[in-house]
């Protein structure tokens, strides 16, 4: 059984500004082993600030999938692995901002 994750990229700037996600596709070794073993599959929602850099600074489950092993590697993935595109303030310059987005598991039958 192949197992993929999704990153879908919602685009819900918690202010004025937003911050863009790119899309990321994850190979079956990023799937957590665990989760697969037990063919846990869900939707989290997370909220992440993010850096002038693109990077994600922090980041906190907004809705559980109802598998904590899920919620835990939605945070750590996106911490790791995910890159936005960072918030501009009204003169062009990069700042802080809050993004929330869903990360869709599931396994590939």
């Amino acid at each position: 059984m192949n197992a993929i994750c999704r990153y879908l990229p919602l685009m819900l700037a918690l202010s004025l500004m937003s911050a863009p996600a790119m899309a990321q596709r994850d190979r079956d070794s990023e799937y957590p082993a665990e989760a697969r073993r037990l063919g846990l599959e869900g939707r989290v929602v997370f909220r992440a600030l993010i850096g002038t850099d693109g990077r994600a600074k922090s980041c906190e489950i907004v809705q559980s999938s109802g598998h904590m092993i899920l919620d835990d590697a939605t945070c750590v993935k996106v911490i790791d692995t995910a890159r936005f595109e960072a918030a501009r303030d009204a003169n062009g310059a990069a700042v802080e901002a809050y993004f929330q987005g869903p990360f869709v598991w599931e396994l590939e039958q």
